[in-house]
């Protein structure tokens, strides 16, 4: 017991400690994805919500060998002014028959708070028309992702009037949360995809960069 009580204080003392940042191009972009998506457990309900931070837009351009370091630098210059979710609702119904939440309502219902403070969520009208463009060709990317559900998946698009707020460093520790209507996610920053990884000196395992210390034999990790 008391060996599983130190093990779990290791774990616990791991998430104060963070490594070193990941060259964007290193960044297995799954691993981005599966801390930035999140999904209902609810039977009764479709509900996600996919946090589409600058940094994987980024990641995705880098590691596409088609594009031009100049295209990258468009991309930054478009998506680190804004924060972007993706959302998607729904009940299901007796027969599986999904009745999806009109984009209306979820504006309405969705807030995302980032070091305490809440973004502003911008009108359409607000868009400019370079971002509106790019947000309309990203939708046939969500239809091919997740079928019919991503026909119904919609864009959210948040800024901060507080100067330097954004973009948000997802290699910090501040409070980040995303809610709608009940449901949402607090992310556990930083994120560990984007952390250099640390070694284990017992097996030379490779561990999160969030971690100090090994979770199996309470060793310190060491740099890989």
């Amino acid at each position: 017991m008391f060996k599983n009580l130190f093990l779990f204080a290791c774990l616990l003392s791991g998430l104060l400690s963070f490594g070193q940042n990941k060259e964007l191009k290193n960044v297995v972009l799954d691993d981005l994805m599966t801390e930035t998506q999140f999904s209902s457990d609810n039977p009764d309900k479709i509900e996600m919500i996919w946090y589409m931070p600058s940094s994987f837009w980024q990641i995705s351009m880098l590691q596409d060998p088609t594009m031009t370091a100049q295209d990258a630098q468009d991309m930054v210059d478009l998506t680190s002014a804004y924060e972007l979710v993706a959302v998607v609702q729904g009940s299901i119904g007796t027969f599986g028959g999904i009745t999806y939440v009109p984009v209306e309502k979820i504006r309405k219902d969705i807030e995302v708070t980032y070091g305490g403070e809440k973004l502003r969520l911008l009108e359409t009208s607000e868009y400019s028309p370079d971002l509106s463009s790019f947000l309309s060709m990203m939708k046939p990317m969500l239809v091919n992702m997740f079928g019919p559900m991503g026909e119904n998946m919609h864009f959210m698009v948040f800024n901060s009037d507080k100067k330097d707020l954004l973009p948000i460093n997802l290699t910090s520790d501040n409070d980040f949360k995303i809610t709608i209507d009940g449901f949402g996610k607090e992310l556990n920053l930083p994120l560990s995809s984007l952390l250099k990884e640390k070694k284990c000196p017992v097996e030379n395992e490779l561990h999160s960069g969030k971690w100090d210390y090994c979770p199996y034999h309470g060793k310190k990790l060491v740099k890989a």
